[in-house]
């Protein structure tokens, strides 16, 4: 008998009907897209923490998974929530893409004194203070395409450099930063496959692509989050790499204005006990105050 095809919801960016669809080609199984505009597509003017902050791009899509208008969804993992909804399971994460942000109309250290740069992220805006006090930072919302077309005006505006890749626009891209200078956002990169906890034939087509690897990085980053209790619209990054001894695990809170950051590395063998430890370290080390201060602005 010849099996339905498997139905994945999206969002309906460019971007994510090529995830999905990467999801699809590997699924090894016929699959139709079932896209889904979010709230966070709706209303590009407003911040994003006025407007459900967390889980804003993701909500909609677990819906029709919950309705069981879908089979899978598939997400950046970056727009997930650190906690996952009791009724789903991220059955797979894809190899990972490039981690790191990218600068596209001028590299950040050609950029004259009092440029203006352009990101709706607090973490890059943050980050970008932090090395060069005197930009002029203004918010940038939309789809890559729209968000890229404001080069001109603004000096520069900051991607995910694995978005401008995955879009064959990398040559966009006038400087890929140091994930080390510059912190990416926990789980930058990655693609996340969501199934309901109870469809074992989802969980079974989906599973197949899970890549551990990944699986121990991006885990031992949103363990951190989950921690500290954060979303995507506050200035938080993390990054972990792999060691010899186990998981390595770089993590940052900052002030909005970029004038305070709070910064650690650590390494274990259990990502998921990692990432709970960066996490409780960075609130003692200031952390707390630095992200209350920046919840009571956004």
């Amino acid at each position: 008998m010849t099996k339905s095809a498997l139905r994945i919801a999206t969002r309906k960016s460019e971007l994510a009907q090529w995830q999905a669809n990467e999801v699809g080609r590997a699924l090894g199984e016929p699959y139709e897209l079932l896209p889904v505009e979010t709230h966070g597509d709706i209303d590009v003017s407003s911040p994003l923490s006025e407007i459900g902050g967390q889980g804003v791009f993701v909500k909609e899509v677990q819906m029709a998974l919950l309705r069981k208008e879908a089979d899978l969804a598939v997400h950046s993992a970056k727009d997930l929530p650190a906690t996952t909804h009791q009724d789903l399971i991220i059955a797979a994460f894809l190899p990972r893409g490039d981690v790191r942000d990218a600068m596209v109309g001028s590299p950040l250290k050609d950029l004259a004194h009092g440029a203006t740069v352009a990101t709706g992220s607090a973490r890059r805006k943050a980050i970008l203070l932090w090395h060069r006090p005197d930009l002029n930072v203004v918010a940038l919302r939309g789809n890559i395409r729209t968000r890229l077309a404001r080069v001109g005006e603004a000096d520069a505006v900051v991607i995910a450099y694995a978005a401008l890749l995955r879009l064959g626009l990398a040559t966009m891209a006038a400087e890929v930063l140091d994930p080390e200078v510059f912190c990416p956002q926990v789980a930058q990169g990655a693609i996340a496959i969501e199934t309901r906890a109870d469809d074992s034939r989802a969980i079974g087509a989906a599973s197949h692509l899970d890549d551990a690897l990944t699986r121990a990085h991006v885990s031992a980053e949103r363990s951190m989050l989950k921690t500290l209790g954060s979303g995507c619209t506050l200035p938080v990054g993390a990054y972990s790499t792999s060691l010899e001894s186990g998981n390595g695990l770089f993590g940052m809170i900052a002030s909005l204005d970029g004038k305070e950051v709070v910064s650690a590395s650590m390494s274990g063998s259990d990502a998921l006990r990692l990432g709970a430890e960066m996490g409780a370290y960075l609130l003692s080390a200031g952390g707390e105050r630095l992200l209350a201060s920046a919840a009571s602005q956004s």
